[in-house]
């Protein structure tokens, strides 16, 4: 009696059994394996002695068989591509499709980078190099490329003090790699690039390996090492194509009767194996459909297997052990809770006169967005509104004037983001560039002051004894930190953007364009647009005052690059004054006349000045200037951006990418414990919690608002992620996102009122908001919130909406109109990114990582397949005809005149 394991993907996966199949498995003994990933699952088919799991050290002795006496970590090389979403890792090893020439140019470039560290380079297999290192070496925890595929490599770098000296030879890799005359040949010639290494599967060779089944037929390098080292028979997988796209595995190897007893666990009958696959599962986590393969039409038959580990019984001539066939286990899984519509806006028709060299899909583009005049498109500087209509900037100039002429000592007060940070930066430059001589800054910690100007933050700042303090994107909700301030003889203005309660701070004077009465026409600005637009009515009221008289006027231009910046980064809505102060400050990076600290944060984040965009600004530059705030002290960020020596510069920026990689193992770590609550919630059968509160004591509190944000584009529900303010201390902070149509400052502000002393503060916009409260108030506040948000969320926003600009025409699938589309911005809040819809046809995908796809599709029209890339998009299994919410982009690492679809949202046509 011989005994077949056969490892599947789980029946969640694959759908329900054919009818002969399932009779098959009704024979068999099946118990269900979690889905830990590939790795887990080859540790329930083999035992390792010691119980670690080093896989360079495995495959290196399958490789070169010199394993033994050493340390092993592979260092393969691999592709990485920047999006807006950061940086992606996209393919490594056999994928890169590498030969030996590849490695004999690319390796020698590398040996002096780590034969310096102590740690050879070589590369006995074009596709798998390795790092030799001592033995008993220790290393951090890397993570596998499988896992990572697909996702921001951010979060799978080695974190920690343990991971600096890796993730610093990382970098000088990625330099050699990048400026290696070798990959220029390979994109030549219509190859991928070697950008890359990934560091990962480090270890000793287990002194011992065993595993209870006799025959292996391995799909990959590990289970083809773990085998070899068990010394069982090893067959091979042959895979051929046929003319629908599909595959037809065959094993080969091994003994007869182990083959047979594979063939008839799967389809209960006689004759060769074969194994029917949507794809070759290169990768553990492809969707199998295994089938009979018998003669003729029944060969080509695919039938679908429910379950995750199955053992069939099957009578052959002579005993044997267990056969190992596949391994293709299931990809994490969490429920998806959000139910999407594409609504296509309203065809509007383009006004004429627009110039020649905007096309007609951008005309369209700018005309469902309200534009109908070509100077709105792209605002200019001339358009900006006048600063003497934003109320209670005649006081306040007044005051500074005062100040500067004077000589006071003025105390500038940032805040622990970026645009608090790029304010406080806009308000000290400008200030010294308008003669102020006596000009300081200080910002508050977030763990030590919390937000704003506290009554300890101005205890803390009574030694610098300031005739005049100006707050930069916060003081509105900032009552008793400016009584202290006033109490101490000072003058306080403050300069925000965040809605004002039903009180107003008790300052000398107040600018925001958010106050009730206050008819300035913008009222999206933020913080840093406040305070350089209160610069540019002090440089009027000087030059009135002839202050710069046989001077040169000063150019606050020169500040833009930083109102970029912080406008970018807070997410307000880009309506024309937002978009021309952008567009400005965007032009002042491309061509180099940005501050050394943006510059270098540029460089850090391996952005191009050149072609910087706000999604690079967005998603490179903001977040690590975030992290200073979110982990350290936010005085390191607001240093980058007021030195002007270049090599300081790039110290700090250096600094704060580290500190950013650090947030980002924190944020991974926090985003998993939040998703295992998630899990948790109803399944997609029911409707999740109208309101999510979510609560950790080991979480940070810098990073909860990036954990609220996630859980929100996850459930579409309004989340509130809280942390302790100090660890293990009992006050928490707290974040909070919404979806689009429900205030959430207003919903905290009905809670505030609903019951008094809950919230001990609160503030925000419409979409983001912060809060502190006791802990014990917690669940309190959690069905306070529910209650709140189940009065004030209209059902009907419960279902997420993506607007389209319809459909794309066969030619305007090209180069040109996606760099069109890109140029045409800047895009964002408030004036969306292009996103249009259409059906496709699927001919071909496969996964990426844990939850993403790659797909190949045909359009109408269209000759050539267009290439695809669905961000968490494995859940959904492809139908045949799909239809698509996506944006067109240009794919600037295949060159040419590639592009892709950027896949928003994806349901059968």
């Amino acid at each position: 009696m011989a005994r077949v394991t056969l490892l599947l993907p789980a029946s969640r996966r694959l759908g329900a059994p054919s009818a002969a199949v399932a009779a098959a498995l009704g024979r068999a003994d099946m118990a269900t394996a979690p889905g830990e990933g590939r790795r887990a699952q080859l540790r329930r088919c083999f035992d390792l002695l010691p119980d670690r799991w080093p896989v360079a050290a495995l495959t290196r002795q399958l490789d070169a068989g010199d394993a033994a006496g050493a340390t092993w970590l592979r260092a393969d090389p691999c592709r990485i591509q920047a999006d807006i979403n950061g940086a992606r890792l996209l393919d490594h090893g056999d994928t890169l499709g590498l030969d030996a020439e590849d490695a004999a140019r690319l390796l020698p470039a590398l040996r002096t980078l780590f034969g310096d560290a102590g740690m050879p380079i070589d590369a006995p297999v074009p596709t798998r190099w390795y790092l030799r290192l001592a033995p008993s070496t220790p290393l951090p925890a890397f993570t596998a490329p499988d896992d990572a595929l697909g996702a921001d490599v951010f979060e799978h770098l080695a974190g920690g003090r343990d991971g600096r000296r890796w993730r610093s030879l990382l970098t000088e890799a990625q330099v050699i790699l990048h400026n290696h005359p070798w990959n220029a040949q390979r994109i030549a010639a219509g190859k991928r690039p070697v950008n890359s290494l990934w560091f990962w599967g480090g270890g000793e060779l287990p002194t011992q390996v065993r595993s209870p089944h006799a025959c292996f037929h391995p799909g990959d390098d590990l289970a083809a090492a773990l085998a070899a080292a068990c010394d069982g028979e090893i067959g091979q997988v042959e895979t051929r194509r046929f003319p629908d796209g599909e595959s037809y595995v065959r094993l080969h190897g091994g003994r007869r009767r182990h083959r047979r007893a594979v063939a008839a666990a799967v389809r209960g009958g006689r004759g060769r194996c074969g194994l029917r696959l949507v794809h070759a599962p290169r990768h553990a986590r492809a969707r199998a459909r295994l089938a009979a393969a018998g003669a003729g039409r029944a060969a080509r038959r695919t039938h679908r297997l429910a379950g995750a580990r199955y053992r069939r019984r099957h009578r052959v001539h002579a005993r044997a052990r267990p056969a190992l066939a596949l391994l293709a286990p299931a990809p994490r899984r969490l429920p998806g809770l959000m139910a999407v519509r594409i609504r296509r806006r309203g065809a509007v028709a383009p006004a004429p006169g627009w110039p020649d060299a905007i096309p007609p899909l951008l005309r369209r583009i700018y005309a469902a967005r309200g534009i109908d005049d070509p100077r709105l498109a792209q605002p200019r500087l001339a358009q900006l509104p006048a600063p003497d209509a934003l109320g209670g900037v005649v006081e306040a100039v007044r005051l500074l004037a005062d100040a500067i002429a004077r000589d006071t000592r003025i105390l500038v007060v940032g805040d622990f983001d970026a645009d608090g940070a790029t304010a406080c930066a806009v308000a000290v430059r400008g200030l010294r560039m308008l003669g102020a001589r006596d000009v300081v800054h200080a910002v508050p910690n977030r763990v030590v002051h919390g937000y704003g100007l506290s009554v300890g933050l101005v205890e803390e700042l009574a030694a610098l004894d300031p005739g005049l303090l100006v707050t930069v994107d916060h003081g509105i909700a900032c009552h008793a930190g400016v009584g202290a301030a006033r109490a101490r003889g000072w003058q306080v203005l403050v300069t925000d953007h965040h809605l004002p309660g039903e009180a107003l701070p008790p300052a000398h004077a107040i600018v925001n364009p958010n106050l009730r009465g206050d008819l300035f026409a913008c009222k999206a600005l933020a913080g840093v647009g406040v305070i350089f637009y209160v610069l540019l009515a002090l440089r009027a009221r000087l030059r009135e005052d002839g202050a710069f008289a046989g001077r040169e006027e000063p150019d606050l231009a020169r500040l833009l690059d930083l109102v970029a910046v912080g406008t970018v980064a807070d997410l307000v809505p880009l309506d024309a004054t937002n978009r021309a102060l952008v567009s400005a400050g965007l032009r002042r990076l491309r061509t180099g006349q940005g501050c050394p600290g943006l510059q270098a944060l540029a460089e850090v984040a391996g952005r191009r000045l050149g072609t910087l965009t706000a999604a690079d600004i967005g998603y490179a530059i903001a977040p690590r200037l975030n992290a200073a705030g979110r982990l350290e002290d936010m005085a390191l960020g607001i240093e980058c951006l007021l030195t002007d020596d270049p090599a300081r510069a790039h110290e700090l920026a250096a600094v704060l990418h580290r500190i950013n990689q650090e947030r980002r193992g924190l944020q991974q770590a926090m985003v998993d414990d939040a998703e295992a609550v998630l899990a948790a919630l109803p399944s997609s059968g029911a409707e999740p919690p109208l309101a999510v509160c979510l609560f950790d004591p080991e979480w940070h509190a810098g990073v909860v608002g990036l954990v609220a944000s996630k859980m929100k584009e996850r459930l579409h529900r309004p989340v509130v992620a809280f942390a302790p303010a100090e660890p293990g201390g009992d006050q928490l902070r707290g974040s909070a996102r919404s979806i689009p149509g429900l205030h959430i400052r207003d919903v905290l502000a009905a809670v505030d009122s609903a019951h008094p002393g809950l919230v001990e503060r609160f503030g925000g916009h419409a979409m983001a908001a912060g809060l502190s409260l006791r802990r014990e108030a917690f669940p309190a506040f959690e069905q306070a919130f529910a209650a709140a948000v189940a009065s004030m969320l209209d059902p009907a926003l419960l279902r997420a909406e993506l607007l389209s600009d319809g459909e794309l025409l066969p030619g305007e699938f090209d180069r040109f109109h996606a760099e069109a589309i890109r140029d045409g911005g800047p895009w964002g809040q408030g004036f969306a990114e292009p996103l249009f819809d259409g059906t496709f046809q699927v001919l071909d995908w496969k996964p990426v990582g844990d939850r993403h796809l790659r797909l190949r599709l045909r359009a109408e029209g269209v000759a050539a397949p267009l290439a695809a890339i669905h961000f968490g998009g494995l859940d959904l299994p492809p139908a045949g005809y799909c239809r698509l919410a996506y944006r067109l982009a240009p794919d600037d690492w295949r060159g040419g005149d590639a592009i892709q679809l950027v896949v928003e949202h994806r349901e059968p046509a």
